[in-house]
């Protein structure tokens, strides 16, 4: 018996497979055995037993955030088809607590022949609710999976990003207790991978979650705890830092430089943490795709009306200058105000940033006024891999007690791409900033 604070609670499962080398020697294993016993005989054995899972035990408590890593055939996929209950342990207990949304396999529980808007309702029956409270936050999900008209095509006719888009909008908003994620997000863009994880942050927080995932990235920067499975066994339950050590040992044999690489903690600019201080304010997420891209966004007493991402290619290189241009709007009077920018990663997590702070003292914008201003920017040497551009304006002079009237997240992707593996980051990068014709 579990306690009230317990999501999940797995006691000394275990789940064995019987392997057939010839089809014909499961009709023996029917057949033979029975009457060798009739006989007297010793029952013989026509197969041999692979153990997937053997008496593995742990807790999950409710709310918390566990990842569940391991190599290839270490038994997580089978362990959390358990926990969903679509497939019985040999032995063992596991009790859960709660509606349970799972996305194990990439449109697993869709039907293919259904359309998308059938297919929701569905995934609804089948986790309980009713039609009318379906029908109270169809548009959200619709809204969030953003496929448009084909939410009215077949699935059959969706491609992969599709599929994991509306799988992923239907069992985030229909509220479940334990939300678990089988590396399903990773067939998704970077765009919709940041709006997943900033949903299951926002509006998922009391939600139990279990991810599982060979990026030790996300698992660092989304997971309270770590369980590593190894050859169906459990080999640590913990931390994540050295859960990511266990791990690495396992899977590389040399953890050390790739540990160090992968999961230090990020340097925050002062922008970063002047965001973090501030969560009165509204958040308005912006996703655009590709280059030279026009975006409006409100928030209190400023606006930016344009920004423009000029560059010759979205693979960029460290050293590379990327230059924002923007002109900003105030509908009231602004003091030393202050532009910023961070780097995102594809799990939604600030890699580094700047702000017009580190140059320069802010400048001031009229009650009525227009600013046309631009931002310049040495790209650093990060890993390589997929990052966005969020945008930040705010005012004040103090690096860190400034305040950030609003942000704009993942205005454009860029593909970091580095010739040697360094992993450092700079954090003040910033080559120019300037408004009205004035540089600064």
């Amino acid at each position: 018996m579990c306690s009230d604070n317990v999501a999940i609670h797995v006691k000394n499962i275990s789940k064995h497979y019987e392997i057939y080398e010839r089809s014909h020697d499961r009709l023996k294993q029917f057949i033979l055995p029975k009457i060798r016993q009739a006989l007297g005989r010793a029952p013989g054995q026509y197969y041999r037993s692979f153990s997937a899972l053997s008496d593995v035990s742990f807790d999950i408590l409710k709310g918390e955030t566990v990842g569940i890593i391991g190599r290839n055939g270490s038994g997580k996929s089978t362990l959390l088809q358990m926990i969903c209950g679509t497939l019985n342990p040999t032995s063992g207990d596991i009790t859960t607590s709660g509606r349970i949304a799972a996305l194990l396999e990439l449109g697993s529980g869709f039907n293919p022949e259904f359309t998308g808007r059938e297919n929701v309702y569905l995934n609804a029956a089948v986790l309980g609710l009713e039609r009318k409270e379906v029908d109270r936050q169809f548009d959200e999900i619709a809204s969030f999976a953003e496929i448009g008209q084909f939410m009215d095509q077949p699935i059959k006719t969706y491609s992969s990003g599709m599929v994991v888009r509306l799988a992923f909008a239907v069992q985030a908003h229909l509220r479940p207790d334990i939300l678990i994620v089988d590396e399903a997000l990773a067939v998704g863009d970077i765009f919709f991978q940041q709006k997943c994880i900033r949903y299951m942050r926002e509006k998922l927080e009391a939600c139990t979650k279990l991810l599982v995932t060979h990026d030790m990235q996300a698992i660092y920067n989304f997971c309270s705890r770590v369980i590593v499975l190894n050859k169906g066994a459990v080999i640590f339950n913990g931390d994540v830092k050295t859960g990511i050590e266990t791990f690495m040992k396992i899977n590389h044999g040399e953890p050390d430089a790739v540990f160090k690489a992968d999961v230090s903690d990020p340097p925050l600019s002062t922008a970063i943490s002047s965001l973090e201080k501030s969560p009165e304010r509204k958040l308005v997420p912006i996703e655009a795709m590709g280059g030279k891209q026009t975006i409006k966004f409100e928030s209190f007493s400023t606006t930016v009306n344009g920004v423009a991402v000029v560059s010759d290619s979205m693979t960029v290189f460290p050293g590379d200058v990327i230059l924002i241009d923007m002109d900003i709007i105030a509908v009231e009077a602004v003091e030393e105000a202050i532009v910023g920018y961070l780097i995102v990663d594809r799990n939604g997590m600030y890699v580094c940033g700047d702000n017009s702070l580190s140059i320069d003292r802010g400048f001031s914008i009229s009650s009525s006024g227009k600013v046309s201003a631009s931002l310049s920017f040495k790209w650093p040497a990060i890993a390589n891999g997929a990052y966005t551009l969020t945008l930040g304006l705010g005012r004040g002079v103090d690096p860190m007690n400034h305040i950030v009237e609003c942000w704009a997240h993942s205005l454009i992707a860029f593909e970091s791409v580095s010739h040697t593996p360094i992993h450092g980051l700079f954090t003040n990068n910033l080559v120019k900033f300037e408004y009205d014709g004035v540089a600064r």
